[in-house]
């Protein structure tokens, strides 16, 4: 089995690989909190430590996909008990400004890069790339995946519920979305025509559009986006938090991944780190508000041994390390 578990599926992981592998991962730019920073920066530094320890040179090549296309905001009845029955409530981080007035994703990727550069400070062999999701909209398999999201919905969501065993509310959710070019808003009506052309219906301002598929940037929801990234980018190895594992995402990749593409699912080891929890005891994260910068440095002190599913920093403890 592809799936490593925390502490310990990092050093069995660590066993199986040459040094030299492409690893994914995978952010949305819109803060970069402590538990963004365990796995995207602790776990990949730890990796490389492993790796290190047993002889091998890290000559990884990270994959930092900077999720643009994700939405600022989902809304629904209850977006953590019907998880799959949401919709994006404004536009895409691709469309956001920071409080500076810098575009979003260009400031928070100058602070990821500021963050990642211990690993490289390190492991020197080790090489740190970005892709935006919305730089691949050119790609033809992230258009196939795009067209197929859009007129299949129906069998995804039978997917995501089957795996993850959420319930639902039966909602018609919607997994893609073309985002108006007029206010930006991406909980829009959007319908395949033939010819890989698009028709847009605006449900905030009325604009109505026919456009080729390249006419559109898109709110892709990223259960789907992982498997357009996959056939794109074609990593080894991919790291996410054990909140994916827990919503059943080693099996939804593999069952999303062949009915989109019609072949089979890539031999990808996935690793999953474990979820930090905030102060109030859930799990840190933007859309609950609960979240706080760590430095990378501090993280690892608790990350190297922790052996559990997650992890919890207690403001005392933090406060310490930090002294």
């Amino acid at each position: 089995m592809n799936c490593f578990l925390y502490l310990e599926g990092l050093k069995e992981l660590s066993i199986r690989l040459r040094g030299d592998e492409k690893i994914h991962l995978g952010i949305r730019p819109y803060q970069f909190h402590a538990g963004n920073i365990l796995s995207i920066g602790a776990y990949p530094y730890l990796l490389c430590e492993e790796v290190k320890k047993l002889g091998k040179t890290p000559r990884f090549t990270f994959i930092i996909s900077l999720n643009d296309w994700e939405q600022d905001e989902l809304v629904g009845e209850d977006i953590y008990r019907y998880i799959f029955d949401v919709r994006p409530k404004h536009t895409t981080i691709q469309h956001l400004k920071a409080d500076n007035g810098e575009n979003m994703t260009d400031h928070w990727e100058t602070k990821i890069k500021h963050e990642l550069k211990l690993i490289i400070q390190d492991f020197p062999e080790v090489k740190i790339g970005y892709v935006r999701n919305s730089e691949l909209r050119y790609h033809p398999l992230m258009q196939e995946a795009l067209i197929h999201t859009l007129n299949n919905r129906h069998k995804h969501k039978e997917i995501l519920l089957k795996y993850s065993k959420k319930p639902t509310n039966g909602t018609d959710t919607r997994f893609a979305n073309a985002v108006c070019d007029k206010c930006y808003n991406i909980d829009t009506e959007s319908e395949v025509l033939p010819k890989k052309l698009i028709r847009l219906t605006c449900t905030e301002c009325g604009k109505n559009a026919i456009g080729s598929i390249l006419s559109f940037n898109y709110w892709f929801y990223h259960k789907e986006l992982f498997s357009a990234r996959l056939a794109i980018l074609r990593f080894d190895v991919s790291i996410s938090g054990s909140d994916h594992y827990a919503e059943g995402d080693y099996a939804t990749r593999k069952a999303l991944y062949e009915l989109i593409y019609e072949k089979p699912f890539p031999n990808l080891k996935m690793l999953f780190a474990p979820i930090l929890l905030s102060d109030d005891g859930q799990k840190m994260s933007k859309s609950r508000d609960n979240y706080k910068y760590i430095p990378l440095g501090t993280i690892l002190s608790y990350a190297r041994t922790n052996i559990n599913s997650s992890l919890s920093l207690n403001n005392a403890s933090i406060e310490a390390l930090l002294r």
